[in-house]
């Protein structure tokens, strides 16, 4: 069984986002992550399922100090500046394992705002990532008709891939190299991300010609999932894959006003808490 280091990014948005700004107006927790939610920090609910899994090697926080809060687990907190960009983040991520002279094939990443993720479809991921040898890039995505099923008014991005209606997830599989390389993809995936609009980051990848034939497909609408992964790894020289997955808080994260009450109200349904 292969075990992954996991960089769970916890820290704040250089400027702080229409949600934060909502639920804290006085500034009182550093970042999201620290926010009160059904009665523990919201990123203790992704530690708690991430802390459980057997495909985890150990979890480093990224964004937060072991004094931010008493968060619990097999956790290490990586040295980063709270309001750095994420590309700083993945950098310094990387850099503090080498230090410690650990050098993975490749990395899970994770976010602290899908308190909604089940260890079952975190691990339906990781148990796909087995035979992923030599990738370095692969997206958990969701169904967009699962997530609305689960939680109506999801308001989530969605991609249109042939048959798929896809929103994208927050776990990601990377190699070093693409952390090493891949600087201005990461930055350009990252500020598109943030403007929840797929066909920006289409846009963006169809900026490499290799990856037009493939492409024109996924705008025309006539697309297989293969034939847009395909398009990816010609555009940046990568091996790379997407995993359907059926957990709708993977796809479910907390970054508009309003998502806070959508997701209380699922995790208490699925999680059981009163």
């Amino acid at each position: 069984m292969r075990k992954f280091p996991v960089f769970l990014f916890a820290g704040r948005d250089e400027v702080r986002r229409d949600l934060l700004v909502h639920l804290d107006p006085d500034e009182q927790y550093k970042a999201k992550s620290l926010l009160p939610f059904l009665g523990k920090p919201l990123v203790q609910w992704v530690i708690d399922v991430l802390d459980q899994s057997e495909y985890v090697d150990k979890i480093y926080v990224l964004g937060l100090d072991e004094s931010d809060a008493n968060l619990r687990g097999n956790l290490e907190f990586v040295p980063v500046r709270s309001k750095g960009s994420l590309y700083s983040k993945y950098k310094a991520g990387l850099k503090h394992l080498r230090s410690k002279n650990i050098n993975p094939a490749n990395i899970i990443i994770t976010f602290s705002d899908i308190p909604g993720m089940t260890l079952e479809g975190f691990n339906k991921f990781m148990e796909a990532l087995q035979d992923k040898v030599g990738y370095d890039f692969v997206l958990g995505a969701v169904p967009a008709d699962i997530i609305e099923k689960a939680i109506p008014n999801s308001e989530r991005a969605v991609a249109q891939i042939g048959k798929h209606f896809l929103v994208q997830g927050d776990v990601l599989f990377l190699s070093p190299r693409v952390i090493d390389e891949g600087k201005d993809a990461i930055i350009s995936f990252s500020n598109l991300r943030k403007k929840r609009s797929f066909r920006q980051i289409l846009k963006f990848i169809a900026k490499k010609p290799k990856s037009w034939s493939k492409l024109l497909k996924v705008f025309l609408k006539i697309a297989t999932l293969e034939d847009a992964v395909v398009g990816f790894e010609r555009a940046f020289d990568c091996k790379a894959d997407v995993v359907l997955l059926d957990d709708p808080g993977i796809g479910m994260d907390m970054d508009l006003p309003g998502d806070y009450e959508k997701l209380e109200k699922y995790v208490k349904k699925i999680k059981k808490v009163e």
